[in-house]
């Protein structure tokens, strides 16, 4: 199976998930079959909201599963159109969410807890992606 986690770095299993999937600044792909890990800048980071190429950019690595603590509807619904299954991961390391998802523990994202769309800018009080743990600061768009 080959996994994408949306990334803060290019530290693959190091990093941290990214917590919104079309901002994520890198992506890690792993391959469980070979257990090959490999981050890779994402070419669509800072497109306009709602403009993100990802879908095409996972389809052609073979990506079957997206593991991400957050995303928009329009991403989701792309992904799901694409036949890539999306399941919800705490904002956490990108290995815990790798071992998460692995052993069967994460969700899949459903389409009403995918983001509408906008640009909203939350300050700590456990808003938008970050499931009531009051991170604050997260960026949000499709």
């Amino acid at each position: 199976m080959k996994i994408c986690i949306p990334s803060q770095d290019g530290r693959g299993l190091e990093s941290n998930i990214h917590g919104h999937f079309g901002s994520a600044p890198w992506f890690t792909f792993v391959d469980t079959e070979t257990g090959v890990a490999e981050a890779v800048e994402n070419p669509a980071c800072g497109a306009s909201p709602g403009h993100c190429h990802h879908v095409g950019i996972l389809s052609k690595r073979g990506v079957d599963l997206v593991v991400s603590a957050g995303m928009g509807r329009r991403a989701l619904a792309g992904l799901a159109d694409a036949g890539i299954e999306v399941v919800v991961a705490p904002n956490r390391g990108v290995a815990e969410a790798l071992r998460m998802a692995s052993a069967g523990e994460l969700e899949p994202m459903k389409f009403d807890a995918a983001c509408a769309g906008g640009f909203h800018y939350g300050h700590g009080r456990g808003q938008g992606h970050h499931h009531g743990r009051g991170h604050g600061g997260w960026r949000h768009h499709d």
